[in-house]
């Protein structure tokens, strides 16, 4: 897929608001039972002229619940964060795939030995690294994840955040 909305998509799943443009590819799906047996997917962002590329506090929360099963500290609202509601960044980039039950989630940008799912904008932004590079849980284990996302703390706020 190519041109996809993230901010017509977070605004209809249950995920902080994100802005900006997604591309990306789903390989390999196989389904059974109604349930995804395997599958390798890759998204990244793509600067398109007039639209922003912004991360609310509630989006930083729920993708560190993805990445790492724990919301983010610099998504509580407290110090600095609690008077800026947005981020920029520049990129974001994510691999995961699922095989024999198990799901891997990477982040495709790396400088320096950091792994980033998202990398923040040159001036000012957020970047959300990938602390678990080796990480692979069983996939039960990321649709619970996937079922507290919205259920945290900025939930009640995200929409608003942008």
């Amino acid at each position: 897929f190519d041109d996809l909305s993230l901010e017509e998509l977070t605004n209809t799943v249950p995920f902080g608001k994100v802005t900006g443009i997604l591309k990306g590819e789903v390989k390999d799906l196989a389904i059974s039972y109604g349930q995804p047996e395997r599958f390798i997917m890759l998204l990244e962002s793509v600067r398109k002229k007039g639209v922003s590329q912004k991360f609310s506090l509630g989006a930083v929360n729920d993708l560190s619940i993805i990445s790492s099963g724990e919301g983010s500290a610099v998504a509580s609202n407290k110090g600095f964060t609690r008077f800026i509601s947005e981020f920029g960044y520049e990129k974001i980039g994510i691999y995961c795939s699922l095989k024999n039950d198990m799901f891997t989630l990477r982040g495709t940008i790396r400088e320096k030995g950091v792994e980033y799912l998202v990398k923040r904008s040159w001036l000012f932004g957020i970047s959300v690294v990938n602390k678990k590079t080796r990480n692979r849980i069983r996939f039960k284990d990321m649709t619970s994840r996937l079922k507290r996302i919205g259920q945290s703390e900025g939930a009640t706020t995200k929409k608003k955040d942008l």
